[in-house]
């Protein structure tokens, strides 16, 4: 695995992942790092946040969302939020 066993101090690493073993990156994760305390399970985001987050993200960079529904969409097919600020 590419991550390194240990760090030097005051450093972190943080790496996301879907938790599904087909996936083999969080198993492989679970197996350098066992300590159950390490992980923290990103929630996924109903619509109502969804649509907050984006029009956030949108306002800061002075951006107008014209096809917010399209967009949203895609909170409905993947709704962990791990990379919808790549959207825009």
């Amino acid at each position: 695995m590419w991550l390194p066993a240990s760090l030097p101090p005051h450093s972190k690493i943080i790496v996301s992942s879907l938790p599904e073993e087909k996936y083999e990156t969080f198993p492989a994760l679970k197996k350098l790092f066992p300590d159950e305390d390490r992980y923290i399970q990103v929630p996924e985001l109903d619509q109502r946040n969804g649509n907050s987050l984006v029009s956030s993200w949108a306002e800061k960079r002075n951006r107008k969302l014209i096809q917010m529904d399209i967009l949203l969409s895609t909170f409905r097919k993947c709704p962990t939020p791990n990379d919808k600020e790549h959207s825009f």
